[in-house]
């Protein structure tokens, strides 16, 4: 491992090229050799693999003409992806049909599905979440008449014990993947609790959820948060 000092138009780099590994901790930049990690075989990596081979593979079978009507949707998409400096990037044909399959699997879709089309889905409006520990129920709600036949919620969660954070940063887990929600809104507590345990009274509760149409692509995201009681 080597200590780094950088110039004065260069604050920091992180990342790896040429085998060479640039890090920092809190008294210095380094860089180091890079060696692989040990492949980890959980059954949810082992799932994740073999989707992203099946996707693929789906890919390859596809038309030209399917081809490029995903090569199309990818140089003007509903939705705008930023890289970690905060500038917009794009996605491939081939990456947007690999994201879309992998989202409609969640919601046990057969794929591969059509190709997205713009405008996004409008985002989830009046959303709502109310956490309870133990026995107790947790119910996310939101305004009625907001999804059109098949679209899709996903929403994700994430717990902290600090009752005036902002956002969480970490931990984020996805909860619930509907089609076709109800009106009025859905009942969490015991998935939440399959992904969470029994999350203490007086934890603050972070929600994430997205509208989902059936293709794949969703709407920006709405927030909320709310005490766990």
């Amino acid at each position: 491992m080597a200590i780094v000092k950088f110039g004065p138009t260069v604050i920091g780099i992180r990342g790896t090229i040429g085998g060479v590994t640039f890090s920092a901790n809190s008294t210095a930049a380094y860089a180091k050799q890079w060696s692989r990690p040990p492949a980890s075989r959980t059954s949810k990596q082992v799932e994740t693999r073999n989707s992203m081979v099946e996707n693929a593979q789906m890919w390859t079978d596809l038309s030209d003409a399917e081809k490029l009507e995903w090569n199309v949707y990818a140089g003007k998409p509903a939705e705008t992806d930023f890289d970690p400096w905060g500038f917009q990037r794009f996605l491939s044909g081939f990456q947007w049909f690999c994201r879309a399959q992998q989202r409609r699997s969640t919601l046990d879709l057969v794929n591969p599905g059509d190709s997205c089309e713009a405008p996004a889905p409008a985002p989830i409006t009046g959303l709502v979440i109310t956490v309870e520990t133990g026995t107790g129920d947790s119910w996310v709600t939101w305004d009625d008449d907001i999804f059109d036949v098949d679209d899709a919620i996903i929403m994700y969660l994430a717990f902290s014990p600090n009752t005036g954070a902002a956002d969480a940063f970490r931990n984020w887990k996805m909860i619930l993947a509907l089609q076709n929600p109800p009106n009025g809104g859905v009942s969490f507590h015991a998935l939440y609790q399959a992904a969470f345990g029994n999350i203490p009274a007086g934890f603050k509760c972070f929600c994430l959820a997205y509208k989902q149409h059936p293709a794949g692509d969703r709407s920006t995201l709405a927030s909320t948060n709310a005490m766990v009681t």
